[in-house]
């Protein structure tokens, strides 16, 4: 979608986590030097930083903007950290910060080992297909309705005077992942014996 302002700079950042630089000290540098570049600039039309929904951790309730965040992941705890060294250079500099956190996206290109991607290599080779328990109660969105909610908090952020802060992009309803797969086994028409079942979690 179009944006109301010329956008400086996009970047797409995955927390690294090895021995040599560690997750959490890596998402506070990159946000600390996006935030002072943002800050050093004549027009403030202000950053965005990614969240994830792997922040909040697992709950039994549904999750607002205002949940506490007690997540039990690597990727998670680097998540988080970022979105806390965001807020904290964002207020430093008096710079605008959007944090869109994104729940779980669906889509036909989808890292390979995602669960769409596998489902569709099992049935394109006819082979063994591992999945989880399918107890998770997930919120899922195709990857076309995240993107245009981006593009619009990005472009309210522009039009706006204050920061947004943590917006939560999701659908609100709970699916199971359970019944998600068997729908789809369905219809592309995937043999249930070739399916292996471990009692492990989807995620």
């Amino acid at each position: 979608c179009p944006f109301v302002s010329p956008i400086d700079a996009a970047a797409s950042f995955c927390p690294l986590v090895t021995p040599k630089i560690p997750a959490l000290t890596f998402s506070a540098i990159k946000v600390a030097v996006y935030i002072d570049k943002a800050n050093a600039s004549e027009i403030n039309s202000g950053v965005s930083v990614t969240g994830s929904n792997a922040e909040y951790g697992p709950h039994d309730f549904a999750i607002t903007e205002h949940s506490d965040c007690l997540p039990r992941t690597k990727y998670g705890m680097s998540k988080l950290c970022q979105t806390n060294s965001a807020q904290m250079f964002a207020n430093y500099y008096n710079v605008k910060l959007l944090i869109p956190r994104i729940f779980n996206v669906l889509g036909s290109t989808d890292t390979e080992g995602k669960l769409l991607p596998s489902i569709f290599n099992a049935k394109r080779t006819n082979s063994n297909l591992t999945v989880g328990d399918g107890n998770a109660l997930l919120d899922f969105m195709h990857v076309s309705q995240v993107t245009e909610l981006y593009c619009s908090l990005i472009n309210r952020e522009i039009r706006s005077s204050h920061s947004l802060g943590v917006v939560n992009i999701s659908s609100g309803r709970q699916t199971l992942v359970r019944d998600m797969m068997t729908n789809i086994f369905c219809d592309i028409g995937i043999d249930n014996s070739l399916i292996n079942q471990p009692p492990i979690p989807v995620l």
